[in-house]
């Protein structure tokens, strides 16, 4: 089958065969210029990959919930942005770091949250980054500074991590968000709060107004 698309203004696009799903996903996007500033928001998992489960509670969720109070806060401050998925859709790992490379963005932010199995003592923030990328540590480093010193969370360290996709495959500055440890007595019963996830968010976005308002 042939498929035709008139867009009014020029577009490019990915297209993804998703084998877990068995389906392609065809996204098109507009691309940004590099004075558009743009950030790309990534929640963690999504559909049929939910994450740390604890108690009930699906880390997909959590971090969806964060992810779109960064991007409110972040547009409410004139920041363009752009969200890998809005709902509790799958998108592939291949499929958001090629997503963020179409838009020609200027910073990519994951968000997740920890877990560690039958350790509930351990709680805090950590951050990701790529070895390659030295802005991407800057990144990782400035966002930490915020949720340990904004949201007072224990500091757990910014991180080498050279085998996650979505920090391997980006081609602009990145980092990996792991909020709180669901795992955690203290982080878990924080997470489950509206109140603590919107300000973790708030503690992100002022990260990363920190690091792009260099």
């Amino acid at each position: 089958n042939i498929i035709t698309i008139h867009m009014a203004e020029p577009m490019v696009h990915t297209v993804i065969y998703r084998y877990d799903v068995n389906n392609t996903a065809i996204t098109l996007v507009k691309q940004a210029k590099k004075e558009d500033r743009l950030v790309v928001i990534d929640p963690g998992h999504g559909g049929k990959e939910v994450g740390a489960v604890y108690n009930g509670v699906y880390e997909k969720n959590l971090n969806l919930d964060i992810a779109l109070t960064v991007q409110e806060i972040l547009e409410s401050r004139g920041i363009n942005t752009y969200i890998i998925r809005e709902d509790d859709s799958y998108v592939g790992l291949y499929e958001r770091a090629y997503i963020a490379n179409a838009l020609n963005a200027s910073w990519f932010v994951s968000i997740h949250n920890n877990a560690l199995e039958n350790n509930s003592s351990v709680n805090g923030s950590m951050v990701f980054y790529h070895s390659a990328s030295t802005q991407g540590k800057a990144l990782a480093s400035v966002i930490l500074n915020r949720l340990t010193k904004d949201l007072g969370m224990p500091d757990r360290g910014i991180r080498v991590q050279n085998e996650y996709i979505v920090l391997q495959g980006t081609a602009m500055p990145s980092a990996l968000v792991e909020v709180a440890f669901m795992s955690g007595d203290i982080d878990f019963t924080l997470l489950c709060t509206a109140q603590f996830r919107a300000k973790a968010a708030e503690a992100i976005a002022n990260g990363i107004m920190d690091f792009i308002g260099r």
